[in-house]
């Protein structure tokens, strides 16, 4: 099971409502703050201390990888795992995009409930250990 961590959740209001609902049936423990645009999100990934973020790619304004790339330049959240939702329509070039940008994963919308665990699962692990490797 995943320790208690704080998960944050940047999309579109259909997509958080999903989420939400998903997030508090499989995994109770966890802390889900959620933001509607980049801007919000960021202000609240830095300000909560945010241990993984799912990030849309496709947002109006700014988007995913712009947000993941502002995310990166910021020391508090430089080795925050962030895991963008993409639609099964996602262009290849958009996904590259959101690599270069510091993407460490992708989970496709609708999400299956045993792939949304096993990639917070890894995602939590990856920001313990850089928590770790910081404190050193």
């Amino acid at each position: 099971m995943i320790d208690a961590i704080k998960l944050l959740v940047i999309a579109d209001e259909d997509k958080l409502t999903a989420l939400r609902a998903q997030l508090a049936a499989i995994l109770p423990r966890v802390t889900v703050l959620t933001a509607t645009d980049g801007a919000a999100g960021i202000r609240l990934a830095t300000a909560e201390n945010a241990d993984v973020i799912l990030l849309d790619i496709a947002m109006p304004g700014m988007d995913g990888p712009e947000v993941c790339r502002r995310l990166k330049a910021v020391d508090l959240m430089r080795d925050v795992p962030v895991v963008f939702l993409t639609e099964p329509t996602t262009d290849t070039d958009d996904k590259v995009r959101a690599l270069e940008a510091g993407a460490e994963g992708f989970l496709t919308i609708p999400v299956e409930t045993a792939g949304l665990i096993a990639q917070i699962q890894s995602m939590a692990k990856i920001a313990a250990a850089n928590r770790l490797r910081r404190l050193r």
